[in-house]
This record gives structure tokens, C-alpha cells and sequence, in this order.
């Protein structure tokens, strides 16, 4: 199968990774139905809303019409929703591009010397809320031998792949209970700022992109 004149369009206009992730975001989030889907990277341009997954699968399909391979990590977590997220690699730096309904597990910019320290990017965010990453797993969508890009069908064999993968345990520098400990001091403080002043950082574009590792310095383990 061909890409058709819509989808060729997308990709010829989001050429670069921040096109591709202000692309995601300026679509719905999908949040799902009473039947879960999994839906081509064709369907998703069809219907224009995306989850986390597909816009892994959309970032993969459109990245790999520009020479990257369709790779994407799957982040297991405890306590809380997997996360899945397409990476790549830019003067030999990871970088990634992710869609969910929380901003602090967007994209990353390229800048992550291993695919554990981009990892681990993620982890403290998980931890705000509650749960934590506890492994990951790479995988190349086209050694996959489903039709992510073109199927018409929703593509519940992803799921199993992603699953089947290879994950590999997360080598944390400091445990989810002192990190909570952590945050819960921080939310004591945050809520003797005044109202205004709380609205401001929240809405601010540092907020958004990862609060948790602008205000405290966490170590970042390669793995």
C-alpha cells in the first residue's frame, strides 16, 4: 500500500520532530470508548484524535518516511497507565515524541546520551502521581509484522508485541517512596502561594514541560 494525498500531506508539512509533536497535540486526545483500540497510523489521520500509543504510531510512521527507523519504547509502570513513546536519534543524541493526557510525558528534545537516561525522563513525572516506571523495552514497529501504517482494522497485536518485548528493569538512583515524600512537601509549600501567583506557574510553559525536574535535581542513571 501507498500513502494516500492526506497522509502525504502530513508528512511532506511535519518534516521535523516539534512539527510532528505540535501536530499530535493540535489533535483530541482520544480517550477511548467501553471497547479499547488500537488504530493505524491511516485511521488516526482519518479520524484526527490519538492516545498515547497511536501517536507513537503516527510520530513512527511519519519519522520513517523521513529516513528514522519506526522505533518505540514501552513504558511499564506500576500503579498507573503504561506509557508508549517513539524515539529517535539526532548528533547522536536521543530524543522522543509522545502524545498523553498528562504534558509531562510529551516529547523530549534530543539530548538524552542513552535510551535509559531518556527513560528517566519519565520516571519522576510518573511519580507525582502516584506510580512509577519499573521497566522498558524497545522495539522496531516493523519487525512487528502488523500493518500499523495502512490497516483499516484496529491492530490489537500490538499490544501483544509490545508486551512479548524484551524489558529491561529501570536502575533508579533514589526509591518512589522518598521521591513521594518529596512531592508531598513540595504540594504543603505550593499551597501557601497565593491563588494568582499559583494559576501563573501552573499555566507557564515551565510548568508544562516538567516542573518536577526544573525544581529539584535528580541524578540520572545511564543503563
Amino acid at each position: 500500500m501507498t500513502f494516500t494525498a492526506k497522509e502525504k500531506q502530513v508528512i511532506r508539512r511535519c518534516d521535523t520532530p516539534d512539527k510532528i509533536q505540535r501536530f499530535l497535540l493540535s489533535m483530541p486526545y482520544f480517550y477511548g470508548t467501553k471497547n479499547e483500540r488500537f488504530r493505524s497510523f491511516r485511521t488516526v489521520i482519518k479520524e484526527g484524535t490519538a492516545d498515547c500509543v497511536e501517536g507513537a504510531i503516527t510520530a513512527a510512521a511519519i519519522m520513517s518516511a523521513h529516513g528514522h527507523p519506526p522505533l518505540v519504547v514501552d513504558l511499564r509502570a506500576k500503579n498507573d497507565w503504561d506509557h508508549v513513546i517513539f524515539i529517535y536519534r539526532e548528533n547522536g543524541k536521543y530524543g522522543s515524541i509522545a502524545l498523553s493526557r498528562d504534558p509531562n510525558l510529551y516529547g523530549r528534545k534530543p539530548r538524552f546520551s542513552t535510551v535509559g537516561d531518556l527513560v528517566m525522563s519519565y520516571y519522576y513525572p510518573y511519580l507525582s502521581d502516584g506510580g512509577w516506571i519499573d521497566s522498558f523495552a524497545v522495539a522496531n514497529l516493523d519487525k512487528s509484522k502488523i500493518d500499523w501504517r495502512f490497516s483499516r482494522k484496529d491492530i490489537f497485536e500490538l499490544e501483544d508485541f509490545l508486551d512479548n518485548a524484551r524489558h529491561r528493569r529501570v536502575k533508579k538512583d533514589i526509591e518512589p517512596a522518598v521521591v513521594r515524600k518529596i512531592l508531598q512537601a513540595y504540594y504543603i509549600v505550593k499551597r501557601w502561594i497565593k491563588r494568582r501567583l499559583l494559576r501563573k506557574i501552573y499555566h507557564s510553559s515551565s510548568f508544562k514541560s516538567g516542573i518536577f525536574e526544573k525544581c529539584f535535581l535528580f541524578p540520572v542513571t545511564r543503563i
